[in-house]
């Protein structure tokens, strides 16, 4: 069944030198133009292998940021709003304070543990942080500008349309044995998602993605603009292709069989259902809200057996897995080790200090040569920053919580709180800072 797989090849290559090659010309152009492509950068997984994977969100931001400082000037990303560039400023402070911290952890770990990974792991870690900001930098200017909401929005339901069209394909292509793209692990390794549903493996769609899980959150986001934005794109597009684009979205959401995203999903309903009830009412949300919470749970009492037994094979026997047992094994450390994490143990660290804790049962494993990564984003800045660093990169989620006035009149809302809640059970750190710039630049307009 390997044999119909598509590896690692030339369209890697060609995605990623694409995606470079219209970020610098956008820098040289139209630097708007950067929203057309930033949706697909932070979430199809293609990539050169050098290093730790060079892939288009790693790169596309310094180029795209170094060609519209050549052309425009370095001031170009400038912003008047001093809010914006207090909390900007205190997290690369934050950065900058983990390296000296994940500094001395490493050289402590070191001395226990045999791993290649740990004299680059901080070094990376640092690089992706920074490149989130960066990426935050980008969207929060070109998204103060006349429709840059409607272009952001339009290319990432464009992005997910796309995506999910080669997520039917996949579907079938692994049903029939037709060549596709599978879950590319490193430039010779390659395979599938897939679990064991009594006698059959049930097949997990991940489209362009790095895995299923990883592609759950663009699809809800895009369900949300949809849900949204209801309204004006029946008006634009019509009642059928409207219909027709919820109705893809939802199957290939579906088709990942991500129990990680529908905790997310119905946290994030929880959350609202209790911000419009005691917070800030809203009599809209709630009906919707209400009309959703009642479809679900007659869903789950038609295909009640079918759900339970879902369940079992997606949860229950995932607390097997070694991604699950790392969580387990972090929130432990977290309850032993409680004063490490007042300011953290520094970026990536974490897999070395479970290693050294729980050795050979979390961390790092194939003796050494694997890291074993959390799931969760929040656990992640807990160990990478600690509680002060965590309590920084939540004030936007703060922010739209306790300031109704925000809340209501800035169209992303929406969509950071999701984020926030898929924080628990995963890592969407690109789009969140994606979306928290969306929403700091509307921000800036309607102020």
């Amino acid at each position: 069944m390997n044999d119909n797989l598509i590896g690692h090849g030339f369209i890697d290559y060609a995605f990623v030198f694409f995606m470079i090659a219209y970020a610098y010309w956008a820098g040289q152009t139209k630097p708007h133009r950067i929203l057309y492509i930033l949706p697909a950068c932070i979430s199809c997984f293609f990539f050169i292998p050098l290093g730790s994977m060079l892939t288009a969100d790693k790169l596309v931001p310094i180029i795209y940021i170094g060609s519209v400082i050549l052309s425009k000037g370095a001031n170009y990303f400038s912003s008047n709003n001093n809010n914006d560039n207090s909390w900007v400023g205190r997290v690369w402070l934050l950065i900058a304070f983990s390296v000296i911290i994940g500094f001395l952890y490493t050289n402590y770990y070191a001395s226990y543990i045999n791993t290649p990974l740990i004299k680059t792991r901080l070094l990376i870690q640092i690089i992706s942080y920074s490149n989130f900001i960066l990426i935050f930098i980008i969207i929060r200017k070109e998204c103060t500008k006349l429709y840059g909401k409607q272009r952001l929005l339009k290319a990432f339901i464009i992005t997910t349309t796309v995506l999910c069209f080669y997520g039917i394909y996949q579907y079938f292509a692994h049903q029939f044995g037709w060549s596709y793209r599978g879950i590319v692990y490193s430039a010779n390794k390659t395979g599938f998602g897939g679990f064991q549903g009594g006698e059959n493996l049930v097949f997990r769609v991940n489209s362009f993605a790095n895995e299923p899980k990883r592609l759950t959150y663009f699809l809800v986001i895009s369900l949300i603009i949809l849900f949204k934005y209801k309204n004006e794109l029946i008006k634009k597009i019509k009642l059928l292709p409207y219909c027709f684009l919820f109705i893809i979205h939802g199957t290939v959401l579906w088709l990942t069989y991500s129990t990680s995203i529908y905790i997310s999903i119905g946290v994030f309903l929880l959350f609202l259902m209790i911000y419009t009830l005691f917070i800030n009412f809203n009599k809209t949300l709630f009906r919707q809200l209400t009309v959703l919470i009642v479809l679900g749970l007659s869903t789950y009492l038609y295909q009640k057996v079918y759900l339970d037994t879902l369940y079992e094979v997606r949860v229950d026997k995932q607390l097997e897995q070694e991604e699950i047992r790392a969580e387990l094994k972090g929130q432990e450390f977290i309850l032993d080790y409680p004063e490490m994490f007042i300011l953290g143990i520094g970026p990536g660290n974490y897999n070395f200090a479970l290693a050294k804790e729980y050795p050979g049962k979390s961390g790092l494993s194939g003796h050494g040569r694997f890291l074993i990564p959390f799931n969760s984003a929040l656990m992640t800045y807990m160990f990478d920053f600690g509680i002060i660093g965590l309590f920084l990169l939540l004030i936007p989620f703060l922010k739209i919580l306790f300031n109704n006035k925000i809340a209501s009149k800035n169209d992303f809302s929406i969509f950071i709180i999701f984020l926030y809640c898929t924080a628990i059970t995963l890592n969407p750190s690109s789009t969140l800072f994606f979306f928290i710039g969306a929403f700091e630049g509307v921000k800036n307009i309607e102020e």
